[in-house]
């Protein structure tokens, strides 16, 4: 199996259940490291895979939703 080392900023915001604009906002952020492949927006797959992670441990019972868990706020 090959390995995936980028997401599309398409692939990503599916992943994270998020809308693009909501990826591209936690990459201004500098929550999640962006790069440019000519007008392509890519973001590393591993920081994008630890945000999935850190939704799935964060349950509604912890006090925090889902978008902030991806975002790393704390409401």
């Amino acid at each position: 199996m090959d390995r995936v080392f980028f997401y599309s900023l398409h692939d990503a915001a599916e992943k994270l259940n998020k809308t693009e604009e909501d990826v591209r906002e936690l990459a201004r952020q500098g929550r999640l490291s962006e790069f440019r492949d000519g007008s392509t927006l890519l973001l590393l797959a591993n920081e994008v895979e630890a945000a999935i992670s850190s939704i799935s441990s964060t349950s509604p019972s912890q006090g925090r939703s889902k978008s902030a868990a991806v975002a790393g706020l704390k409401v």
